[in-house]
């Protein structure tokens, strides 16, 4: 009797784990099934069809040719302004992952301004707004600060009306860095709305003692200056002799030489591209 019993119960005990794993595997099919239609898997997104069907497509990576305007010109808008006498690369290319919210806010404004410069009128403040959030993304916190007097900008905020007001400043730029970051862009890749490059990066040494036995300034492989590069061809400037003016030559065996970075944007709603972050590559 007590054999039959406890045949029964090693029956029913077999029988509900049966149960449990019919239902885990109903249960995860569903699931599988709910991510591949909302495209969450296998890499892929959802297209509406005029029919009003579907079809489903992969998120592929393309390969960009890096002197396309789209590449050229996303990474200059970025990377370069009127108002200001030191290098705007400095804000991207350091030690470690820089991301958009570490960006200073004075260096967000002399972006914007830039596009400014030539406009002889008063601005609103929600103008600087818009492309800083074009620049930096829209969740970047940008505050409005007058800037006179810290460098060469044609218009000084106006906190009692919010406004930006023109005033004459004479421009120009005297003061250093003589020597500038150096970069070239090694590969484009877009996937999606995210835009990557690789930049091949040299980095001048800025000390009175960073130069080198024919007195041209070292160039570094890294932010840090740590690195110093070694066998490389200088060339004049063009305008000046002085050994501490000459800039390296621009080859490909030069950059090869360079810091590796991984420069992330990503497509807003006016059609450019963000910046996301940028960081070394070890």
């Amino acid at each position: 009797m007590e054999e039959i019993l406890e045949e029964k119960k090693k029956s029913k005990k077999g029988g509900v784990i049966a149960l449990v794993i019919v239902l885990v595997l109903v249960i995860l099919g569903l699931v599988g099934y709910i991510c591949y239609d909302k495209g969450l898997i296998l890499n892929k997104k959802i297209e509406s069809t005029e029919n009003g069907t579907t079809k489903v497509e992969k998120e592929e990576t393309k390969t960009l040719d890096v002197y396309s305007d789209l590449v050229q010109d996303s990474f200059d808008r970025l990377t370069s302004w009127i108002a200001r006498c030191d290098d705007p690369k400095t804000i991207y290319f350091k030690s470690s992952k820089v991301v958009a919210s570490d960006i200073k806010n004075e260096y967000a404004f002399a972006l914007a301004d830039k596009n400014f410069y030539d406009r002889k009128t008063t601005i609103e403040a929600s103008e600087y707004e818009k492309l800083v959030a074009d620049y930096f993304g829209k969740d970047y916190k940008f505050e409005h600060t007058n800037y006179t007097g810290e460098m060469c900008t044609p218009h000084a905020y106006k906190k009692e009306t919010n406004q930006y007001v023109l005033q004459e400043t004479a421009c120009g730029c005297t003061t250093g860095p003589n020597m500038r970051i150096l970069t070239r862009i090694a590969s484009a890749e877009l996937k999606g709305d995210q835009l990557t490059l690789t930049i091949k990066a040299l980095f001048p040494g800025t000390a009175a003692s960073e130069v080198n036995s024919k007195g041209y300034t070292k160039y570094f492989s890294d932010a840090d200056h740590k690195n110093a590069i070694e066998d490389i061809e200088y060339t004049s400037n063009g305008y000046s002799q002085e050994p501490s003016e000459y800039y390296p030559v621009q080859s490909d065996s030069t950059y090869a030489k360079g810091g590796t970075f991984k420069f992330v944007m990503k497509k807003n709603a006016n059609d450019k591209y963000s910046f996301v972050s940028s960081e070394p590559v070890k």
